[in-house]
């Protein structure tokens, strides 16, 4: 399953880095929001690539990598093996 097309897919990340650079910096390091934004970023998604931002993201407890993680899983369900 292909990701988001270039520059779009990349945006997120190049935008949001600076801010999780600041948030590491004061000891907040946000690694599931950062995660998750490398698998939006990413230009071939498999599904088990999940499996780097959930764990990640719930030990944060940040609501927003919360939410992203969860749409990244969403978006990758219907690309399961089929049983």
């Amino acid at each position: 399953m292909f990701g988001l097309p270039g520059w779009i897919a990349l945006a997120p990340l190049v935008l949001a880095l600076p801010w999780l650079l600041r948030s590491a910096r004061a000891g907040r390091p946000r690694l599931g929001l950062a995660a998750a934004l490398v698998l939006v970023a990413s230009p071939w998604l498999l599904p088990w690539y999940a499996v780097w931002a959930v764990p990640l993201a719930a030990l944060d407890e940040d609501r927003g990598a919360w939410l992203l993680t969860l749409a990244v899983c969403a978006y990758l369900l219907p690309d399961r093996v089929p049983i």
